[in-house]
């Protein structure tokens, strides 16, 4: 990932990739059973919708 194609990222978006980085190095190291990692991505994927609602709606709260 080049500094530029970061820069263009909203801070959320770049945390996901992170997110993402960091769990495809925990898979391919074989740091945790592929069932546990797939109870670990569908919570980060709730999580994921969780915030990105409370931010939406805190936007909204700001802009009145």
């Amino acid at each position: 990932m080049s500094n530029e194609a970061t820069s263009k990222l909203t801070p959320e978006a770049l945390e996901e990739r992170l997110i993402e980085f960091a769990v495809r190095i925990i898979a391919k190291a074989g740091l945790l059973k592929p069932a546990l990692l797939t109870g670990l991505l569908d919570e980060c994927a709730e999580l994921k919708r969780i915030f990105g609602a409370s931010l939406r709606t805190a936007r909204l709260r700001s802009v009145k």
